[in-house]
């Protein structure tokens, strides 16, 4: 009898892909778990697996070689998938894993050469590293006066920098709140967070802030105060006549008041002659204007709407206007002097029949 005995030769090997994982330099806590990919690269057998580390190991499943690898060369891409937070940057490195020179050993094991490369350079081993960084926050109050309350918008700095792009800031009634803020910078120094609030139109803005930074009026620091008092403003418009072309105009003292009490603010002049007083607290008398009498010209004031009979000082809207006086005994100017009591004259009649219409 005659037996016919076939015999099939077979070889099988296997890569298991390992890396490294730490947090700081250190090995991260049980709690302390990262999302890892590891995916098959062109011309290679298709591979996909999601894996987390176990401490500081990230271990993924085997992958299986027979002879028909033999001689070929296959890549791989290992990299992490976990999303950076507030406190923690992970490591944004792609490894690219090759498998070259294929063999088999001719006794049913196979080997193989195996190359980590960083996205610059070969490296001995995959590790990814990820930093924690240590957080802050930012907390500062708005206090509204005498107007509607609302919502208002901050805008952050750090060391004097405006954010780009600004964090996200979360309101709770009058609180406004910021979180996860890096405590240091790039080069290990702290960071001084400070605030701004956007201007609101009709209201002052006022930072109250707490030690060290009580003198501070710039910025709101964490744990400040922000103040919107609602303001109004004042603004007069000054003319002067009779005044030779480039004779200089003398200066002027506006004093203003608020129901028969001086207000201490120093009005700003614009380039059309008005001068404005802002940031007024909000009163339920109105505000007005009188000015010191300059030598050398008489003053006459012209106000509008519901004060236009008013002679003596100027209200918001209204018009001081001072014509030079021709000096003693200088006859050039009669006509410029005969000029101005006619102009005075019709302006104290219109005054007087106002007045008669009005009883």
């Amino acid at each position: 009898m005659t037996f016919n005995a076939s015999y099939t030769y077979e070889a099988t090997g296997s890569l298991t892909l390992e890396a490294a994982k730490t947090v700081n330099g250190k090995t991260p806590t049980e709690a302390q778990k990262y999302d890892f990919e590891l995916k098959s690269g062109a011309n290679t057998p298709a591979v996909s697996q999601t894996k987390q580390n176990e401490g500081g190991m990230v271990t993924f499943d085997a992958i299986r070689y027979t002879l028909a690898d033999v001689g070929k060369t296959y890549t791989y891409t290992v990299r992490e998938t976990t999303p950076d937070s507030a406190d923690m940057k992970t490591d944004k490195t792609v490894y690219t894993v090759t498998v070259t020179n294929i063999a088999d050993h001719g006794d049913g094991q196979m080997s193989a050469s195996i190359i980590y490369n960083d996205g610059t350079k070969n490296v001995d081993e995959m590790v990814f590293r990820n930093e924690q960084v240590a957080t802050t926050g930012f907390k500062v109050t708005n206090v509204w006066q005498d107007g509607n309350e609302g919502a208002t918008s901050l805008t952050l700095y750090a060391n004097g920098r405006k954010l780009e792009p600004q964090p996200a800031c979360n309101r709770s009634g009058d609180t406004y709140t910021y979180t996860g803020l890096p405590m240091y910078d790039a080069k290990g120094n702290p960071i001084q967070y400070a605030a701004k609030e956007r201007p609101v139109s009709g209201y002052m803005t006022i930072y109250k802030n707490v030690a060290p930074y009580e003198s501070e009026s710039s910025f709101i620091y964490d744990g400040g105060t922000i103040i919107n008092r609602a303001v109004t403003q004042i603004a007069v418009r000054k003319v002067w006549k009779g005044m030779d072309e480039g004779e200089k105009r003398p200066d002027i003292t506006l004093t203003l008041y608020c129901n028969g009490k001086v207000v201490n603010r120093k009005p700003k002049l614009d380039t059309n002659g008005w001068h404005h007083s802002y940031n007024l607290p909000i009163s339920s008398e109105p505000y007005y204007a009188v000015e010191t009498p300059v030598s050398g010209f008489m003053t006459l004031y012209q106000n509008v709407g519901g004060y236009a009979n008013v002679e003596d000082r100027a209200y918001d809207g209204g018009t001081i206007t001072n014509s030079k006086l021709p000096k003693t005994g200088d006859g050039s100017h009669i006509e410029r002097y005969m000029a101005l009591l006619v102009i005075s004259l019709v302006a104290l009649l219109g005054y007087g029949i106002k007045k008669k219409r009005a009883q």
